[in-house]
């Protein structure tokens, strides 16, 4: 069956990603061993940073976990040299998927169609005339609308913050809040790298890096169980609001 225009124009909005993603899982069940690209990186001396840093994104924009390239960061840079490494690395991957949702999967400037403001300011007109506003919408428009606030919260729940940053720029998500929150988002994160540096340093007791692991491993499990529950309660308010106010116009006509 031959797919309409509509759906055609969407599917190629979502190959580059797509693409990109499958990839990554392509390595994953090839058997491909990280660690040969660990090796390559040390043997390259001076150049081993801006590699980690291009390598890096790449594996963040096919979805590999950032935990994964935060380990490696640690490994082999260590504390002092990896938090900022895994910092500039994180944001980049934040940025480059953001450009690539906006012009690409969101080229057509409808993926979140009919979006509403955050701000009160809301289209009536589009609400009070079809069906309630739906999940995807409600979503569309905390994205739109969002300040750095929001985009934290997002950032920190246990979505994959590739999906995310493709999901943004789609969405149009205002790019200063954006970008902030994802380089504020990575603190968390430099917890692994501190990790793995320990993990690695002989010099550092036994004991010391034990409580630096079970430490990073702590805050992420906290992150994962007390926000995502906040950003749903704000995406049905959103919508809540939405609904409130359509009924209200359509009382008034």
């Amino acid at each position: 069956m031959i797919p309409s225009p509509k759906t055609a124009a969407l599917l190629r909005r979502v190959s580059l990603p797509l693409g990109f993603v499958s990839f990554g899982l392509l390595l994953v069940f090839s058997g491909y061993r990280f660690d040969d690209l660990s090796l390559w990186l040390q043997s390259t001396g001076n150049w081993a940073p801006l590699l980690f840093i291009v390598t890096g994104t790449l594996l963040m924009t096919m979805m590999m976990p950032k935990t994964m390239v935060s380990l490696a960061a640690g490994a082999l840079f260590g504390t002092q040299d990896g938090c900022p490494i895994m910092l500039v690395t994180a944001v980049t991957a934040a940025a480059l998927n953001y450009t690539i949702g906006k012009y690409w999967i969101g080229a057509g400037g409808d993926f979140y169609s009919n979006r509403s403001s955050l701000g009160g300011q809301h289209d009536v007109r589009d609400v009070s005339i079809g069906p309630p506003v739906s999940w995807p919408r409600a979503a569309g428009q905390l994205a739109h609308d969002a300040g750095f606030g929001i985009h934290l919260l997002v950032r920190l729940s246990p979505v994959p913050t590739t999906i995310i940053s493709y999901s943004m720029g789609a969405a149009g998500a205002r790019f200063a809040p954006y970008v902030a929150a994802a380089a504020v988002a990575v603190v968390p994160q430099l917890l692994y790298v501190h990790a793995a540096a320990m993990a690695v340093d002989s010099e550092q007791s036994l004991h010391f890096r034990w409580i630096s692991s079970v430490l990073s491993l702590s805050v992420a499990t906290l992150v994962s169980l007390a926000l995502p529950p906040i950003a749903i309660r704000r995406l049905k308010e959103i919508r809540g609001a939405s609904l409130t106010e359509a009924s209200g116009y359509a009382d008034r006509t």
